[in-house]
């Protein structure tokens, strides 16, 4: 039973990054990366970095492997979604800071039209 499991897991990774591959022939044929989160693809690329550390810890070779080909991808994609970004690199690294300090941060209500202008209009009186 386990090499069966083995065996599908290898041909299942095999056939996951292949597939993944379009992803990457589009971004090298468009050039264009506006629309792709450089902050996922950082992410998967760092998260497959530790987990392939995890899987050579535990002498996984097979699991190990499978997250080296994950890795290149990610890694790859990371390259190219920089490369093709309109931006400079310290640019994408300013807006990404600014991005996340605005979605920690509450903004707050316009000062142009306050709260209650709204719920005072209909007690004015008619002319």
């Amino acid at each position: 039973m386990l090499q069966t499991l083995t065996i599908l897991y290898i041909s299942m990774q095999i056939f996951a990054v292949l597939m993944a591959w379009p992803q990457l022939r589009k971004l090298y044929i468009t050039k264009q990366s506006s629309s792709l989160s450089l902050t996922t693809w950082a992410t998967w690329f760092a998260s497959s970095l530790v987990t392939m550390a995890y899987a050579y810890s535990t002498n996984q070779l097979i699991w190990m492997s499978a997250n080296i080909a994950w890795a290149v991808f990610y890694a790859t994609m990371v390259i190219m979604i920089i490369r093709y970004r309109r931006q400079t690199v310290y640019e994408q690294v300013v807006n990404l800071f600014r991005m996340r300090f605005y979605l920690a941060v509450r903004r707050a209500p316009a000062a142009d039209k306050p709260d209650h202008v709204g719920f005072f209009r209909k007690f004015r009186r008619r002319s």
